[in-house]
């Protein structure tokens, strides 16, 4: 395009650059010299200055509709602008692979996303209940993606949960509403579960859920009060495999004998049929599995056992 160096030329805007002169950087020196001294303009000056007074609100009046005029302009191209960019960003999300995975796929990526028995004991504690984690957060993310998250019960079955760090977060009800809500997504399958608290939770609107569970625990870590293991005793755990149990109080004030009251924690253990490993300190084994009063035919099942000491079990 032929350069013009009297006007400004524009390929999208020309219309509005028609007959718009390049404008003049500064005071000509000529008036810069006037403006400095106070003396009397020549008459042929005088003229020149005159008609720029008569014809700058007129000039001043068409650059301002101008400037409008652009600025619709303007406007109009970053509203374009606005909308290729998210023409661009749907058509991303369209043609995204996710969308074509079928479903059994993504429920198989989803599996990665939860903690495992394996990965909970060797990573940390994590909070099953806490909503800014998976599976829970996975639900939120779309519609489908919630869908198979529900309609996945495998991505439900590990619960860890730490009673004391729910305190000031949310109310004891809650919590036991939550945690039903949590094992009714898991359809049946067995439970991994790790349970702990400072205090004794058989009062606790939880306590009950657990109870209606307990059949179906499979692997289960607790570190509790010896009065809640207590409140136990009982209960049938015919899917039990594999126990560790954490720092629970070992001996009380008169030796390795635990007080009568707490021996009857005993008939809940030999009920556990069919578990085949056991982590704990041996006192705490040999009295939670009543094995000082059971035949060892009652664990038959059982392949391991751990005391975390350097002596070993009386069994």
């Amino acid at each position: 395009m032929p350069y013009n160096p009297g006007v400004w030329t524009c390929p999208t805007c020309a219309p509005l650059a028609v007959g718009l002169q390049e404008p003049q950087h500064g005071r000509a020196p000529r008036v810069e010299e006037l403006l400095r001294r106070n003396h009397p303009i020549m008459h042929e000056e005088l003229g020149d200055f005159h008609l720029i007074v008569d014809k700058s609100p007129d000039i001043i009046y068409a650059l301002n509709e101008r400037i409008f005029q652009v600025e619709q302009l303007l406007e109009r191209l970053l509203q374009a602008r606005s909308q290729a960019e998210a023409d661009l960003a749907d058509a991303r999300s369209l043609v995204h692979p996710m969308r074509a995975l079928p479903n059994t796929l993504m429920m198989t990526i989803f599996s990665y996303c939860v903690p495992t028995w394996d990965t909970a004991l060797s990573e940390g504690e994590v909070t099953s209940l806490d909503p800014a984690l998976a599976p829970w957060t996975l639900s939120f993310v779309c519609r489908r993606w919630r869908d198979i998250v529900l309609s996945s019960p495998q991505l439900w079955t590990y619960l860890e949960l730490d009673i004391d760090d729910h305190g000031a977060h949310i109310t004891p009800r809650q919590l036991a509403y939550k945690m039903t809500l949590f094992i009714e997504q898991s359809k049946g399958l067995p439970l991994f579960f790790h349970l702990s608290s400072t205090h004794d939770i058989a009062n606790h609107p939880i306590f009950p859920v657990l109870e209606v569970s307990l059949p179906r625990w499979k692997h289960l870590s607790i570190d509790l009060p010896r009065s809640t293991l207590q409140c136990l005793s009982g209960n049938i755990f015919s899917s039990l495999e594999h126990l560790v149990i954490l720092d629970v109080e070992e001996e009380s004030d008169e030796g390795d004998d635990w007080p009568s009251s707490t021996r009857q924690t005993h008939r809940t253990f030999v009920c556990w049929r069919w578990m085949r490993k056991c982590h704990g300190s041996c006192l705490s084994i040999s009295h939670f599995l009543g094995l000082a009063s059971a035949k060892l035919s009652t664990f038959r099942q059982l392949t391991s056992m751990h005391s975390g000491t350097s002596r070993r079990c009386p069994i």
